[in-house]
């Protein structure tokens, strides 16, 4: 597992209460262990903004909020992904796709 100090160096860059979002320090862990510290921040983002999609703004009696926390997610997320995609460049490391056949059916 990783270090208390590498999942403390990604827990730096998210927003506080990664636990209310279902990020431990096991799953970070097992993130850094499997994918590094750019891949992880990456999959953390991920699933936070997953966690918050349904949250709505609020209209009420004059008064409004508005959450914009998804919409920054959604720009770190872009930025996280472009860093995650210069490493791979680097390293050679480029993910591969399975390449898939397609069949027309037809109705007799």
């Amino acid at each position: 597992m990783a270090s208390d100090t590498a999942i403390a160096s990604v827990k730096v860059l998210l927003p506080d209460s990664t636990d209310t979002y279902g990020l431990t320090d096991a799953i970070i862990g097992a993130q850094l262990d499997s994918v590094g510290q750019t891949k992880t921040v990456l999959f953390s983002l991920r699933a936070i903004a997953a966690k918050i999609a349904s949250i709505e703004d609020v209209s009420e009696s004059g008064s409004s909020r508005t959450h914009r926390f998804h919409d920054r997610l959604m720009q770190m997320i872009t930025d996280w992904q472009a860093r995650a995609d210069a490493e791979d460049k680097a390293t050679g490391d480029l993910p591969t796709r399975e390449h898939g056949g397609s069949w027309k059916a037809t109705r007799v």
